[in-house]
């Protein structure tokens, strides 16, 4: 990315946010053509990083990973500086969860870009979006349930997204799914609504048992360097 010396901090990080969306829709654009070209593998790569991410209690410390704040921190100092979580365990579970679907990049570019954004400013709406668009480029299921539920609601006009919608999405995707056979359905009814706690978190959704959609308006320039 082209830097001017002379750019204020606000010119810096608006050019920084163009070229970050720019380097995400390019890679899911890439990641679209290679699947037509290359049909997937007959299953999903399925985990629990959804229902594990929606336990994490302040999404600043995905930005603290990215950015590198905490590099030479060991991860007792990082639990106990940035976090409330009380067992090594539970930290533990968070920090790998955040490494596979947040903190992992399709691109070197990508990845330049969006650390470079976690470094000069804190966490606001625009990283959150981000996170949103490099979790649903890292994990399979996320990606699947925007597409099967929340962005079909969202470009419907409808406002309200809710628990049960979620699930039997999950019910049906069952069906060809050997891991989440696996499943009991009480943990597919956690995953249903831990997903909708993570696009909380992400500042897509609002509310508590029905969750209100949230458009996200885009800035004239982020929206230009959206659509090229």
């Amino acid at each position: 990315m082209f830097i001017d010396e002379k750019m204020t901090k606000s010119e810096l990080r608006n050019k920084t946010h163009i070229v970050t969306f720019q380097c995400i829709f390019e890679d899911v654009v890439h990641i679209e053509k290679n699947q037509k070209k290359e049909p997937r593998c007959s299953f999903m790569d399925i985990n629990s990083d959804i229902n594990i991410l929606g336990g994490v209690p302040d999404y600043n410390l995905i930005r603290v990973y990215i950015a590198g704040e905490a590099s030479d921190k060991s991860s007792e100092e990082i639990q106990h500086e940035y976090t409330g979580i009380k067992t090594e365990k539970a930290f533990k579970r968070f920090q790998r969860a955040i490494d596979k679907s947040m903190n992992s990049f399709y691109s070197e570019r990508l990845r330049d870009m969006i650390q470079t954004l976690c470094n000069i400013q804190d966490l606001d709406e625009t990283i959150l979006l981000v996170f949103f668009w490099n979790m649903s480029i890292n994990n399979e299921m996320f990606a699947y349930l925007n597409e099967a539920v929340y962005f079909p609601i969202l470009f419907s006009g409808r406002t309200v997204v809710t628990a049960e919608e979620v699930l039997a999405c999950l019910k049906e995707l069952r069906l060809s799914e050997e891991t989440l056979q696996k499943w009991s359905d009480s943990t597919m009814s956690i995953t249903a609504s831990k997903y909708l706690t993570v696009i909380k978190k992400l500042g897509l959704v609002d509310g508590s048992v029905k969750k209100s959609s949230i458009k996200i308006y885009l800035t004239g320039s982020l929206f230009c360097s959206c659509i090229g």
